[in-house]
C-alpha cells in the first residue's frame, strides 16, 4: 500500500573477529606438499610422538644447520607447555 513504509531485511550481526593465542609469539610458516608426503609426515608424526610445531622446529634447525649456520629455531612447543 502506498504511505507505508518497506519492510527492510534485518542487518545480520558481524563476525566476531579470530582472536589470536596470547601465547604464540611467532609466525606463521608452511608450504603445500603432495598427498603423499602429507601422509608420510603425519605417520612419522604419530611414530616418533611429535606435534606438527616440534617436528618444524627441528626440521628448521636441521636445515640451519646443514649450511653452517646456528640453531635457532625457538622451541614454542616447549616454551608454552
Amino acid at each position: 500500500m502506498r504511505g507505508e513504509p518497506e519492510a527492510q531485511a534485518p542487518i545480520p550481526a558481524p563476525k566476531p573477529a579470530r582472536v589470536a593465542k596470547a601465547k604464540v609469539r611467532g609466525i606463521f610458516l608452511g608450504g603445500y606438499v603432495d598427498e603423499t608426503t602429507k601422509r608420510q609426515f603425519k605417520v612419522l608424526l604419530a611414530e616418533r610422538g611429535l606435534t606438527e610445531q616440534a617436528a618444524l622446529e627441528e626440521m628448521l634447525d636441521d636445515f640451519f644447520g646443514k649450511y653452517g649456520k646456528h640453531r635457532i629455531a625457538r622451541r614454542l612447543s616447549e616454551v608454552e607447555g
